[in-house]
């Protein structure tokens, strides 16, 4: 399985001649971050011509290994740059278990901060799993995230109680790079239960990095994609798009209130993901009993809320009802 992903950053792009030796002591294996395996115990970064190819001061390779271990790694100068140029870093390995728990994977519990795409959603379930490296596969599930996200997470749930230790991982590709830097990179997260955990005990994963939406014309919408390492594998998709208001809720939306009294009304106004969108115009307007009531427009803080107090001067009906955009709030004068 593909395992860590490391970045080594330099202080200017390597010149010509110059590159870097990357080693690693026991079962660890080196090679490109975008690899189904890797084989190497030694590679080479240089612009041109190495194991990695490296034109920018940011340099990346994969480290795997079959074996549960604590591992160092250590990348030294070479060629033409002095071999005084060095560094280490230790890398510590988990072995999954040879056989994978029965688990089913999704989002967090009572997470909203994604959304379940569908085939009418922008971008659709097919666009999403129609898209390298996801042809001709079937997700588990496919999310929508917001692209002001800097992390998403998602949960596995082991199906029955272990009885004892469980250890699987999940295999995560990067296709837009948003994760890694690296657009199609591979690497791998431990998962793991304990003895006495519980049936559907969650394990919850944080995958940092903002997905973001490219392209104005033709946006590239960010994806990664999450395979849980079960009985029955469970791949899970993720993708990128805007937060947009997407509605109102309303503090006591219905009330029953004494004629000529004055209320004050707090909506807040919340993206699809369920977050509070600030500094938005919203317009309110008035209809009914108290009909001759000018509209106001309000603009929501930064917890989205927007307060509008309506006082009562209406002489004919019983019931006001307040527009916010799309939304309706119906009070009722109590007589």
């Amino acid at each position: 399985m593909p395992g860590q992903i490391i970045k080594a950053t330099l202080t200017a792009p390597l010149g010509s001649g110059e590159t870097l030796t990357v080693t690693s002591t026991g079962s660890a294996t080196l090679g490109a971050v975008n690899a189904g395996t890797t084989t190497l115990t030694s590679l080479v970064i240089a612009t041109s011509g190495g194991d990695v190819a490296c034109t920018t001061t940011s340099c990346y390779f994969r480290v795997d290994n079959t074996v549960g271990e604590n591992v160092t790694v250590t990348i030294t100068g070479s060629g033409t740059l002095a071999n005084t140029v060095t560094s280490d870093l230790g890398v510590t390995f988990t072995k999954s278990d040879a056989t994978p728990p029965t688990a089913t994977a999704g989002l967090v519990t009572d997470d909203t901060s994604m959304t379940t795409a569908s085939t009418s959603t922008t971008p659709s379930i097919a666009t999403i799993s129609g898209a390298s490296p996801y042809n001709n596969n079937t997700p588990t599930a496919t999310f929508l995230a917001s692209t002001a996200n800097t992390s998403n997470s998602l949960s596995a749930f082991i199906t029955a109680a272990p009885g004892a230790a469980k250890k699987t991982h999940w295999t995560v590709t990067d296709t837009s790079g948003k994760l890694t830097g690296v657009a199609g990179s591979k690497y791998s997260v431990p998962v793991a239960w304990g003895a006495t955990a519980l049936a559907a005990a969650e394990v919850t994963t944080t995958f940092a990095g903002s997905l973001l939406v490219t392209g104005a014309a033709t946006p590239v919408y960010q994806t990664f994609t999450a395979t849980l390492n079960a009985t029955v594998p469970q791949v899970i998709n993720v993708a990128g798009k805007a937060p947009a208001a997407s509605g109102f809720t309303v503090t006591n939306a219905s009330r029953r209130v004494a004629v000529g009294s004055t209320n004050s009304i707090t909506a807040t106004l919340a993206d699809q993901y369920d977050a509070a969108v600030s500094n938005t115009s919203v317009t309110v307007t008035v209809a009914g009993r108290n009909g001759a009531t000018a509209s106001s427009t309000l603009v929501t803080d930064a917890s989205g809320k927007v307060t509008y107090s309506l006082v009562d001067v209406g002489t004919v009906g019983t019931t006001t009802r307040l527009h916010l955009q799309q939304q309706v709030l119906q009070v009722d004068q109590q007589h």
